[in-house]
């Protein structure tokens, strides 16, 4: 895999950031629409969606001492690996 560290972990919050979106979009979705379709199943898959967004945001790490990241960064503020620098 090319590219630099910060366009790995640029993915990373993309892909959890759309996940909570969307898991959002389909629980609130589906208890507007509780009065048509009155199933529990929906407001439940999408809270598990948004669940499995917030983990993965979570667990966007720094590569080299797994430092958990929670802003971003130029560099890890723990160990001081630069972002920029090609993923090895």
């Amino acid at each position: 895999m090319t590219g630099t560290i910060r366009q790995s972990l640029k993915r990373r919050v993309q892909l959890s950031d759309g996940l909570l979106i969307i898991g959002a979009v389909i629980a609130a979705g589906s208890i507007l629409l509780w009065q048509w379709h009155s199933n529990i199943a929906f407001p439940l898959v999408g809270l598990f969606v948004m669940l499995v967004g917030a983990t993965l945001r979570l667990r966007v790490r720094c590569p080299q001492c797994l430092h958990v990241l929670g802003r971003p960064h130029n560099f890890c503020p723990n160990c001081g690996i630069n972002f920029d620098n090609p993923r090895y």
